[in-house]
């Protein structure tokens, strides 16, 4: 692992460089089929890009507290990610 200066995105290539090399076949199938799946939903394409405005929302944070996306924006910039779960090594690369 580099050191945190590395850029999130530099990170991820290496990730998907080093799953390339390491990964049997049937683990790229599987995980290629499941991307294709992601895509093939439509997910991809309706989801919020860069700099576009999300609706506001309240959920419970890690802690079970409600919070709203508008008072976090009177905090500052937001940023939003889709965090699958900590058996997920992308997601665990931020």
């Amino acid at each position: 692992m580099k050191d945190d200066n590395t850029s999130l995105k530099s990170k991820l290539e290496e990730q998907k460089a080093s799953f390339s090399l390491k990964a049997d076949d049937n683990k790229k199938r599987a995980y290629g089929e499941g991307i294709e799946t992601v895509v093939n939903s439509g997910i991809v394409s309706s989801a919020k890009q860069i700099g576009e405005k999300a609706p506001d929302f309240t959920l419970n944070n890690a802690l079970g507290k409600p919070i709203t996306l508008t008072d976090y924006l009177k905090k500052g910039k937001i940023v939003l990610t889709w965090y699958r779960g900590g058996w997920c090594p992308y997601c665990r690369k931020a």
